[in-house]
C-alpha cells in the first residue's frame, strides 16, 4: 500500500491541485473582466464564475458563463460605440471548450460503461485536446477584451464602484427582463 500511495495517489492529487489552481486563475481572470464591464451592461455578477468549480454542476455553469460573458461584452462594446464586426465576442470559442469538455466527459463515462476504450479512448482524447485548445484561446481572447475595455475606463473606475457593483450581483435584478 505504501508504494502505491506514494507513486500513484500522491502525484494524482498533485496533478488535480495544479489543474484546479490554473483553472482558478482562469476564473479569476474572467471575474476581473466582468468587473471592468459597467454594471448596467453585465449579464452575470463577477462572483458567479466561481460556481464553475462545483463538480458536475460546474460544467453547466461554464456553458452559461460563456454565453453571459459574450452578451455582457456585446452590450458594453455597443454602448462604447466600438462593437466587434463579427459580434460574437468569442462565443464560438467558448462553446468549443465547454462543449468539448462536456462531450469528452460524457464519452469517457459511456466508454467506461460499455467497456470499449478502443473507440472511446481516441474520441475522448480528441475532444479533450479540442477543449484544451479552445480554453486557452478563449482565455487569451478574454484577456484582450479586458485590456481593450480598460482603455475606455477612467483610471479610478474600479475603486469608485461599491462592493455590490463589483461582485455581488445586486446590480442585476433590473436586467431580468432583457
Amino acid at each position: 500500500m505504501g508504494w502505491f500511495f506514494l507513486f500513484l495517489i500522491v502525484p494524482l492529487f498533485l496533478l488535480i491541485a495544479i489543474v484546479c489552481g490554473i483553472f482558478a486563475l482562469f476564473l479569476g481572470s474572467i471575474g476581473d473582466l466582468l468587473k471592468t464591464i459597467r454594471p448596467e451592461h453585465r449579464r452575470m455578477a463577477p462572483g458567479l464564475v466561481w460556481y464553475c468549480l462545483i463538480p458536475g454542476a460546474g460544467a453547466v455553469m461554464a456553458v452559461w458563463m460563456v454565453h453571459q460573458v459574450a452578451a455582457s461584452l456585446r452590450r458594453q462594446f455597443t454602448a462604447l460605440g466600438k462593437p466587434e464586426p463579427t459580434n460574437t465576442y468569442s462565443l464560438v470559442t467558448g462553446q468549443i471548450w465547454t462543449g468539448g469538455a462536456v462531450l469528452a466527459i460524457v464519452s469517457c463515462v459511456v466508454g467506461y460503461q460499455m467497456g470499449d476504450f478502443d473507440i472511446a479512448g481516441p474520441v475522448v482524447s480528441m475532444l479533450f485536446i479540442a477543449a484544451f485548445l479552445g480554453w486557452i484561446t478563449y482565455w487569451v481572447r478574454m484577456t484582450r477584451y479586458k485590456n481593450r475595455l480598460r482603455q475606455y475606463l477612467p483610471v479610478d473606475y474600479l475603486s469608485r464602484l461599491s462592493p455590490e457593483e463589483l461582485d455581488y450581483g445586486d446590480d442585476l435584478p433590473h436586467q431580468a427582463g432583457h
